[in-house]
């Protein structure tokens, strides 16, 4: 595993991978500045983005920025 940075690293299920330019099935459009994604533990979304506060993505050039999204129950399942 890479170097994780910050009190995030704990939390780190699955370091994940960079990502290439999203293709588009159906009528929607890719997110195409999606660049990689990881998976945290918490205890909600706010906990998640509380971890990621000074993490040392935000030091890279550009305005970089992480998206925190909640994985939700697959309905009927």
């Amino acid at each position: 595993m890479g170097r994780v940075g910050g009190s995030s690293g704990k939390r780190v299920v699955d370091l994940g991978a960079p990502l290439a330019d999203g293709k588009s099935v159906g009528g929607g459009s890719a997110q195409a500045d999606v660049t990689g994604f990881s998976i945290l533990q918490a205890e909600s979304q706010n906990d998640a983005m509380k971890l990621l506060e000074g993490h040392p993505h935000f030091q890279t050039p550009g305005g970089a920025s992480i998206e925190v999204f909640e994985f939700l129950d697959v309905p009927g399942m």
